[in-house]
């Protein structure tokens, strides 16, 4: 009766430990954490292909959502970086280099603009007069930088011979334009709103140069024209004498002008207008 009960507990024993070893398998069946071994189980290398497979797919996940970071990241830095690019081109374009080394800012303006009148009503109205077109300026239409430039070039070109006469063929001072430019034009001066003037050959040339290059300034700047040098006739004829190289003498008198004021910030079907107009004549 012993002997009977050692053994039935010993095949309990064993059957206990089965049962525990199964048990054991079925965890075990499960993949470690790195993917090294599998424990257990009666299908291993189906349990292996099983875990490697969903951690594959985990790292495509996680791959997939750091390079949509990454996408989403640059795009708004390339967006920041281009509307900084085009504030920058736009300040660019809306200042332009004073004679003083300095910059003005430049305000354009919608429509046309004129200087009014009277010297008076321009110096008010902020306008500059331009010595080459003979005209009150508005600000907009106004190119400093290449002004300056030009008049310097004159008087390199004429050196202590004068630019400008009277009717009369008195040689007029420079200062004298200065002093009408500027509202301080003693009584009896020579230049007035009234008064025409004369001015030389060479002073001619130099303006046929200077108004070219505004155009193509203003074109490349997108700033409006005004209406002498946005004039086709004044390229009709300053082609030809451009070219009439022994005609340049500073003594010899070539226009008469008188101050006018011409309209600032033509729109194109109105240069087409004055093309057709030039062309005519």
């Amino acid at each position: 009766m012993v002997d009977y009960d050692k053994v039935k507990q010993y095949e309990n024993n064993l059957q206990s430990q089965s049962l525990l070893k199964d048990n054991r398998g079925e965890e075990d069946r499960e993949c470690s954490d790195d993917d090294s071994t599998v424990i257990g189980g009666s299908e291993p290398k189906k349990d292996y292909l099983h875990c490697d497979q969903r951690f594959f797919g985990r790292r495509i996940v996680i791959s997939l959502i750091i390079f949509l970071g990454i996408l989403l990241t640059s795009t708004i830095v390339l967006l920041v970086w281009l509307v900084s690019l085009q504030k920058s081109l736009h300040n660019y374009h809306a200042e332009h280099i004073d004679d003083k080394g300095g910059t003005s800012h430049f305000q354009p303006s919608t429509g046309v603009r004129s200087c009014g009148s009277t010297a008076s009503e321009a110096i008010a109205a902020g306008c500059h007069f331009d010595t080459f077109s003979f005209g009150w300026t508005p600000p907009e239409c106004t190119d400093l930088q290449l002004y300056n430039e030009s008049v310097s070039s004159l008087w390199s070109q004429t050196g202590d011979s004068p630019a400008f006469y009277t009717p009369n063929h008195d040689p007029i001072p420079f200062s004298a334009l200065e002093d009408y430019a500027t509202g301080m034009s003693p009584p009896g001066a020579a230049v007035t709103d009234r008064h025409e003037i004369f001015t030389t050959w060479e002073h001619h040339l130099v303006a046929c140069a200077y108004g070219w290059q505004k155009v193509q300034r203003a074109a490349m700047r997108s700033w409006p024209l005004e209406e002498w040098s946005a004039s086709y006739g004044l390229a009709k004829r300053c082609g030809p004498d451009l070219l009439t190289r022994e005609r340049r003498d500073s003594e010899s008198i070539k226009s008469h002008l008188k101050p006018w004021y011409p309209i600032c910030g033509l729109e194109a079907e109105q240069m087409r207008r004055e093309v057709e107009v030039a062309l005519r004549d």
